[in-house]
């Protein structure tokens, strides 16, 4: 088995292991959150797609914040 990596080598199964838990979080999270939110393909790379994704990660983040502050 041949393991490619940008990582240092002196522990060549730390490199590995971390790795794999970045695939599990890109190949199974994305993959579902994708599915249940039926999403074909990535938005337009777009001056109106770009607006939509600031909106939307400033909405998101202030109703986490309106959330936390709300259980505290």
């Amino acid at each position: 088995m041949v393991v490619l990596t940008n990582g240092p080598v002196n522990k060549p199964l730390r490199v590995y292991d971390g790795y794999d838990a970045r695939s599990e979080i890109e190949n199974a999270l994305f993959r579902e959150s994708k599915q249940a939110w039926f999403i074909q393909r990535p938005s337009q790379n777009t001056k109106s797609g770009f607006r939509v994704h600031t909106y939307l990660t400033i909405l998101t983040m202030a109703l986490t914040t309106a959330y936390q502050d709300w259980m505290d």
